[in-house]
This record gives structure tokens, C-alpha cells and sequence, in this order.
């Protein structure tokens, strides 16, 4: 209940924060129209009919004035005979607020929508005045947006916003950041030639690039007494927008307690905290020391920003031995925890659908697709944490990325599903939204069991390789870089590898150990080798028992060296942080300007390179934002403080001054065209010319209004 009140409460809070910076918007032609001496008859917060207006010499109505304005008038000028009126004559403007908020104009005489060359000849008309002046009309909105942009953006520098830091944390294997030689710790200082300040400088230059032309990321790098340079070209990711690969670093802090108000999500969190073998240690604790290295409490500059890099390294380099990490609380009490990393499996790029995605496996054995963990959605359609994928529609014990296709094939539709669960399998159907997406994040089984699945498009395990993944994934004529794929007949998805080379063996870690052990003297002789699998199939014989089967996987010197070179991942633990930032604070008043000033210009800029990125196709359409979506996100963003809401305001009004000045017939920009053309041919555009051009950018306006806002709703409820 108090969280819907507290939703509630910050979504009205963000319409009405909208509101000021469209009454900005309007107040800026207001302004300069009255300046310009032209007579104002509207001054409108939204669109549609009135709910209040306030008239000086009327005072304030409900609904418009309009019509007892003109009564008075009326009357006024044909008095009858032997009367005097001493009420003051009524203001030709009215100030109303309109049903509909999203919006807002100034409605002046001698200027018509619906006629756009009046005839009209008072001297107090906008028709009448000189162009230039009906120019700085035009501009007063945008101009006041660009200095409301400021001011806010001075204000929360004042205070101080936290910005997440420029520091490298993980690098997804495969990806441009990985293959450029970009790596996790780096601490990115410059892009492009340009200063990186935040990590979203580092994401906007991603999205902002071009898959043709590499971006130069220039980083301090711990071991190195120079700066390194780097070419990275980045690539379309699953949502669509380009990316190189990388997320921003782990802070030196568990997420705090106070981000984890929900009950579910605080449940949730010490589950995944457990997982990670951190069960001991509680939310918002801090790491003191990674194997004995001191992690810093502070830095001075958002590079030194201290992370939980170390402890990735650590676990890293500690060849599969567990590590120490000490953790202290608030009142500095320690806990000290042994942490041990994950075995690092093989990754193979595949295709699902047009987009490239990291597959996990070991020598062609992929793990089974199952559930970490789960959102409302999920829950409701029967999914639970540590459910393990028996069948994804058609396809049964699915890998990651084989789940996912199917998942991405039923966008809108139903999905019949079997999950296995405390060794039972149950049969649920989930409901796919239009984004593809059920609403669970994805684990396998590598931890927890030798399941072994279908992988799409990495050579099936059941089947030998198709036309597509040959082309794709093999790198010689006769030899396939996963060599369970080689088998035939192969092996059955679902099936347990039980044993190797006499071994037992109950997950993909033991695994990996027993293939390295059996293979360690062909390493050593440079020879290929067979290794016997003991494997429990998915099938029972006559008496009910599990069927079991003996093959021996065949293993070329290339697959031996691969498998013998993998290394440790201390993933795992480092997801349970929160991310680096700092505190992005001005230190005086005049600092305070300058970083406002900045701020504005970059968004500004960055608004125009991104409609150029629009028409260019790298950035998508459903990544727009329309009026539910910005609320929606404003209200979250209204969830961490005042001072990041007016921050956000003023990337709204920065970008609103972008958009109003575009050269589209039914904003600023437009009517800044025809002025244009007007002065240079010392006639107007004729109405016809005008009047379809402003029916067309009503179209275009309209158009994509319908569908950023679907994408707002689908992206919310979908």
C-alpha cells in the first residue's frame, strides 16, 4: 500500500515537473511577444479544453473566460444611453490550464494555425511585426528551455549527483570490447579525444558510433606507466543499439540496504547473496581486503574510485583455491569469508535471431538453460528460482541461447513450458511480451549438475552441425571446434555425464577437472586423445532404472590445449555489489556554471546526433521515450531524491529545446523555416505551401507520438 502511494505520488510529482519546463517553454514566447508588443490572447499549460483560466479584470473561472470576455466587450463599446461603466476593462489575455498536460502554447493575434497569412492589420498583430522580431518570438520558447536546463543543471551540481564511474568491471567474452583488448579494471580516460567523466560517456559513444568506424578509448591500466589506445567497433546488442561489450564496475559495496525496500527484491537479494557463498555477510557491508590486499575507503578522482575489481582478480589468478574477503559494517565490524571462484567454460559467439550471443559449453557440452531468478511476471506463471528447462516449446533441455530463441520466437503469445524441480517435471504456460521476454534471468547448470542440452547454433549435441553453423563456426574442413559434435550418433539432450575416465563427477566443474586430468598426458606429448564418458540418459529401462551408456569423446591437440588454457571466473560474487560511482559535486558557484553550461551543450548535442543515428538506422525507434515513458521513468528517478528528479528535468528541458527547433512545420523550428524564407524572398510562404506543410508534420508528429508511446506501454506492460 505505501508503495503504490509513494509510486503514485512521484508520478504526479514528475507531471507536474514536466509541466514547469513546458510553462518555461510557453512563458519564453510569452515573453518575447509581449516584449515585441504583439497582443496575447492564450496562454496555455496543455492541450484540449479548459479545466481553469484566470483573466486580469475577470479573476479566475472554471473552464474558459472566453465568452464573458467578448459579452464585456460587447457591451463596452455599445453602452446604453445615460450609463457609465466603471469596471475595469478585462485583459485580451487568458491563462488557462488544460485538460490534457503533455504540451502547451501561446495563441497570438495575426497568428492562426488554420491561417497562417492572416489579413489582419492591427499593429499589435504577430503578422505585423518585422521579421526579425517574429523571429525572437519563435526562438523565446527554446531559448528559455536552454537557460531552465542550466539553472537546473547548476542546481544538482550544487548538491552534488552521483554518477557511475569510468572504470571497465566485466567484458563480455566475444564482444568487440574483448576482441579490441579492452579489460576489466581499465579506467577509461578519454574518448575519442574527448574527457570520460562518467561511465555513460563510455555507452553514449558506443550508441552514438558507427559499426563501420572504430572508437578510440584511451585507459590507465594498472601495471602500465602509459596510457593505452585502443580501436573498438562496436555492434548491434539484443536490444538493438550498438554496444561494445563491457559493464561498469563493481563498487567496493554490497547494495545497501535501503535499495532493497520491496520484501520480494530484500528476499531475492540474500538468496543471490547465499548463492555467491556471501550468506554471512549482510547488504551495504563494505570490502576491506581481497586475499589480503587492502581495498582503499575513498578516492579522490571518479579513476580511483574504489571497485571490487580486486576481488575479481583475485579469485582470478588463485588457480581454483578458494580466497579470503574481509567485510566490515557501518559500526566497522568484520566478517571474513572464503570465497571460491567458478570454472571459466568455452564461449562460442551464436546467432538468435539477427543478434550475436555468448554461448557457454565445454568441448561442445552445453549446460542446461535454467532459472536464477525471477520478477512478479515470472512468478506468476508457476517459474521459480533453480528451475531447470526439460522443454522450451519444441525444444527439450535448451541451452541459453537455445531457450532464448524460442522465448524471442512467441513475442506476444503464449509458451508451454516444462521446468524440472526437486526431481519432478511440471508443465506451466507463461505469457511472452512483446519484447520477448517472460521475466526471469537466465543461469544454467554448470554449478549444480552435468546436465547437457540443445545448443541453436552451436553444433547440437543431438544432431551433427547445420549448413549455417558449419559456415559460421568451424574452422577448418574437417574439424569442428566442439567436439561433442562430432559424435554419431551425438548425444541425447537431457543425458547426465556421470563419469570421466572412471571419475565421478556431479557438476561442469568436477567436470572440467576429470577432462583435464585424463588429458594431462596427451597434453604433455602434444597427442589427441579419447576420453570415456560414463553418461546417465534422460530414458529408464524396463525396470524403471536410468539407462547409462559408455562413448569415448575424441579429442584433437587444438581441443586439449583449449581446454587445458581455461582459466577461473569470479563472476559470480561481484553481481551481489553495487555499482561504482561518485559524487559529480561543484566546488564553488562558478564551478557550479561552468559544469551546467557543459552539461547543456553536451545534451543538446548528443539529442542532434541521436535523430541523426534515428535516420541512419543504428539507433532503433522502440529506444524512444514519449510522455509515458519519460513519466514513468521520471518517477523513478524521483524515487532517489529531489536533487536527481530537477537533474532529469533538465535533460527534459535541454532536449524539448532540441526538438522545438527542429525544422518541422508544427514546432518553433518550422515556423523559423518559413520566417527565414520570408526574409530572404521579402514575401511570405503562401498559405497552400504553409498549410499542407503543417498537415504533414501534424502526420509525422502524430505518427511517431502513436508509436513511442506504444513502445512506452509495451515496454511497461508488455
Amino acid at each position: 500500500m505505501l508503495q503504490s502511494l509513494s509510486t503514485t505520488f512521484n508520478v504526479l510529482l514528475m507531471i507536474v515537473g514536466f509541466g514547469l519546463v513546458i510553462v518555461v517553454h510557453e512563458f519564453g514566447h510569452f515573453a518575447a511577444a509581449r516584449w515585441a508588443g504583439v497582443r496575447v490572447h492564450t496562454f496555455a499549460v496543455g492541450f484540449g479544453t479548459a479545466i481553469c483560466t484566470w483573466r486580469k479584470g475577470l479573476g479566475f473561472r472554471w473552464g474558459s473566460s472566453e465568452k464573458e470576455y467578448f459579452r464585456r466587450l460587447a457591451r463596452d463599446s455599445h453602452p446604453e444611453p445615460g450609463t457609465r461603466n466603471t469596471e475595469p476593462v478585462p485583459s485580451p489575455t487568458e491563462y488557462r490550464l488544460n485538460w490534457f498536460p503533455f504540451g502547451g502554447y501561446v495563441k497570438m493575434l495575426g497568428q492562426e494555425d488554420l491561417s497562417p497569412i492572416p489579413s489582419l492589420t492591427a499593429s499589435d498583430s504577430f503578422a505585423a511585426k518585422p521579421v526579425w522580431k517574429r523571429m525572437v518570438i519563435m526562438s523565446g520558447g527554446v531559448a528559455m528551455n536552454l537557460v531552465l536546463a542550466g539553472v537546473l543543471f547548476i542546481v544538482a551540481y550544487s548538491y552534488g549527483i552521483k554518477e557511475v564511474a569510468p572504470i571497465v568491471g566485466d567484458v563480455g567474452p566475444g564482444t568487440p570490447a574483448q576482441i579490441a583488448g579492452l579489460r576489466a579494471g581499465d579506467r577509461v580516460i578519454s574518448i575519442n579525444g574527448d574527457e570520460a567523466t562518467t561511465f555513460n560517456d563510455l555507452r553514449l559513444a558506443a550508441a552514438m558510433g558507427s559499426p563501420k568506424s572504430p572508437i578510440k578509448i584511451t585507459v590507465a591500466r594498472d601495471g602500465e606507466a602509459e596510457p593505452i589506445t585502443l580501436e573498438v567497433t562496436p555492434r548491434r546488442g539484443p536490444d538493438g543499439m550498438l554496444q561494445i561489450g563491457v559493464a561498469p564496475a563493481p563498487a567496493a559495496t554490497l547494495v545497501p540496504e535501503n535499495e532493497l525496500g520491496d520484501p520480494a527484491l530484500r528476499a531475492e537479494y540474500l538468496r543471490q547473496l547465499q548463492d555467491a557463498g556471501l550468506g554471512s555477510v549482510q547488504p551495504g557491508m563494505r570490502l576491506v581486503s581481497a586475499d589480503g590486499t587492502a581495498i582503499p575507503t575513498d578516492g579522490t578522482t571518479p579513476h580511483n574510485t574504489p571497485t571490487a575489481n580486486p576481488l575479481r582478480a583475485a579469485l582470478e589468478s588463485s588457480n581454483g583455491a578458494p580466497v579470503a574477503a574481509v567485510f566490515a559494517g557501518a559500526d566497522n565490524h568484520q566478517v571474513e569469508v572464503s570465497l571460491t571462484p567458478q570454472p571459466e567454460l568455452q564461449t562460442a559467439q551464436v546467432k538468435v535471431g539477427e543478434e550475436d550471443y555468448p554461448a557457454r559449453h565445454l568441448l561442445g557440452l552445453v549446460p542446461v538453460m535454467r532459472v536464477a531468478s525471477t520478477t512478479e511476471r515470472a512468478a506468476k506463471a508457476g517459474l521459480r528460482p533453480g528451475d531447470v528447462f526439460a522443454r522450451i516449446g519444441p525444444v527439450e533441455w535448451p541451452s541459453i541461447a537455445a531457450g532464448i530463441a524460442q522465448v524471442r520466437a512467441h513475442k506476444g503469445k503464449s509458451l508451454d513450458l516444462v521446468v524440472l524441480r526437486d526431481g519432478a517435471l511440471i508443465s506451466l504456460t507463461a505469457d511472452v511480451s512483446r519484447g520477448g521476454q517472460i521475466g526471469f534471468l537466465t543461469g544454467d547448470t554448470s554449478n549444480t549438475d552435468t546436465l547437457i542440452g540443445f545448443a541453436k547454433g552451436l553444433a547440437p549435441i543431438a544432431r551433427a552441425p547445420s549448413d549455417d553453423a558449419k559456415s559460421a563456426l568451424i574452422t577448418s574442413a574437417d574439424s569442428s571446434p566442439f567436439p561433442a559434435s562430432r559424435l554419431t550418433p551425438g548425444l541425447l539432450p537431457g543425458s547426465r555425464i556421470r563419469a570421466v575416465a572412471g571419475t565421478p563427477v556431479s557438476n561442469f566443474r568436477e567436470l572440467r577437472e576429470a577432462l583435464k586430468s585424463a588429458t594431462a598426458a596427451a597434453l604433455a606429448k602434444n597427442e589427441p586423445a579419447s576420453v570415456a564418458l560414463t553418461l546417465e540418459l534422460p530414458i529408464k529401462d524396463l525396470s524403471g532404472a536410468p539407462r547409462t551408456e559408455e562413448i569415448a569423446l575424441p579429442l584433437a591437440n587444438a581441443d586439449i590445449a583449449s581446454l587445458h588454457a581455461l582459466g577461473w571466473d569470479g563472476t559470480q560474487p561481484i553481481l551481489c555489489f553495487e555499482l561504482a560511482q561518485f559524487l559529480d559535486q561543484a566546488t564553488g558557484p562558478l564551478d557550479a556554471l561552468n559544469k551546467g553550461v557543459a552539461k547543456t551543450h553536451y545534451v543538446v548535442m548528443m539529442t542532434y546526433v541521436t535523430f541523426l543515428r534515428l535516420f541512419q538506422g543504428t539507433v532503433p525507434v522502440d529506444q524512444l521515450h514519449g510522455p509515458v515513458g519519460i513519466t514513468h521513468i521520471g518517477s523513478q528517478v524521483a524515487e532517489r531524491g529531489l536533487i536527481y528528479l530537477i537533474f532529469f528535468l533538465g535533460l527534459i528541458s535541454a532536449n524539448l529545446a532540441v526538438i522545438n527547433f527542429l525544422p518541422l512545420p508544427i514546432v518553433d523550428g518550422g515556423h523559423m523555416v518559413f520566417l527565414f524564407i520570408e526574409w530572404v524572398t521579402r514575401k511570405p510562404v503562401s498559405a497552400a505551401v504553409q498549410n499542407t506543410a503543417i498537415i504533414a508534420g501534424l502526420l509525422l508528429v502524430g505518427t511517431v507520438f502513436v508509436v513511442v508511446t506504444f513502445n512506452d506501454l509495451v515496454r511497461l506492460f508488455g
